[in-house]
């Protein structure tokens, strides 16, 4: 029914336009959930991402919110993988508080679609220390993730203690829905730096966010 296609199309419009209007508006995050983490990187005004990496124990604690009281989800890829799309192929976690209820998942993008829980592609959620929540339009997560080779089967992102960034791709809902839909416009990509300590004739790059060859003379 094209009258009925066209209808849906206005509606979603109006939708995301909505949303981008209130985008616009001043906002601020509750510091809690990112107090006390070694570091901070917020890819766009509506989107930040804190965490603390223990190098020894082989673990990090990650807490990521939006602007959003709908669903939120942060993917983590390989540098050096090939793809047309960093949704391809990529450990995500997805999460929501839906009437004050935690539902926060290890999942797996396989392409541009929703991404699948691990449970139901016959693996296991290894995530850790679970805790989210809503405050003022925003919505907060938490998580830790192992490094160790005995909690990541093969849909988890193999963190090291040893690798200079992270690559991440974001997500959320822009029109305040806990069901994963589709997020418009609200979504991107961003580097997280990981280990600061360079190798010999190597310097920590602020640009970008990773160990350079030192030109001669420096």
């Amino acid at each position: 029914n094209t009258e009925r296609s066209e209808a849906q199309i206005s509606t979603c419009q109006q939708m995301y336009g909505q949303s981008a209007d209130s985008r616009r508006e001043a906002f601020s995050f509750s510091a809690g959930c990112f107090e006390g983490h070694t570091f901070h990187v917020s890819p766009d005004p509506y989107f930040k991402i804190a965490y603390t990496i223990n190098y020894t124990a082989q673990h990090v604690d990650i807490c990521f919110g939006a602007r959003t009281t709908g669903w939120l989800g942060l993917g983590f890829y390989s540098q050096g993988a090939k793809s047309d799309h960093a949704m391809i192929n990529t450990d995500m976690v997805m999460g929501r508080v839906k009437q004050g209820v935690l539902d926060l998942e290890d999942c797996y993008a396989m392409g541009l679609e929703t991404p699948k829980l691990d449970t139901v592609l016959g693996a296991e959620d290894q995530l850790l220390m679970k805790n989210g929540w809503e405050e003022n339009g925003a919505t907060y997560l938490q998580f830790r993730r192992s490094f160790l080779s005995h909690q990541l089967d093969e849909y988890d992102f193999a963190f090291t203690s040893s690798m200079h960034k992270v690559n991440v791709v974001y997500a959320y809902s822009s029109i305040n829905s806990d069901n994963f839909v589709y997020h418009g416009p609200t979504r991107g990509f961003a580097q997280l730096p990981w280990n600061l300590n360079c190798s010999d004739n190597m310097y920590f790059s602020l640009q970008t966010s990773s160990c350079e060859g030192c030109d001669r003379g420096r």
